[in-house]
């Protein structure tokens, strides 16, 4: 499931019986795909630190920005 609103991934996530196949990197590159499509030039996505999927974000070119408190 991945979770947009705006340009931003609120939700990213994949059944632990389907990990590892790259469903969350088609998903995400299927959003950046639309949101670019509609003329977005900047995509936000919110994460944990000790999240599964932040390889996955840093593969896609995701940066760190900032911290939420």
């Amino acid at each position: 499931m991945c979770l947009c609103c705006g340009p931003r991934v609120y939700f990213l996530e994949v059944h632990s019986d389907l990990q590892r196949q790259g469903l969350a990197t088609n998903m995400l590159k299927h959003a950046l795909t639309v949101y670019a499509e509609h003329g977005v030039a900047r995509f936000d996505l919110w994460r944990y630190d000790g999240s599964a999927g932040v390889p996955v974000y840093e593969r896609l070119g995701f940066e760190l920005t900032g911290e939420v408190e």
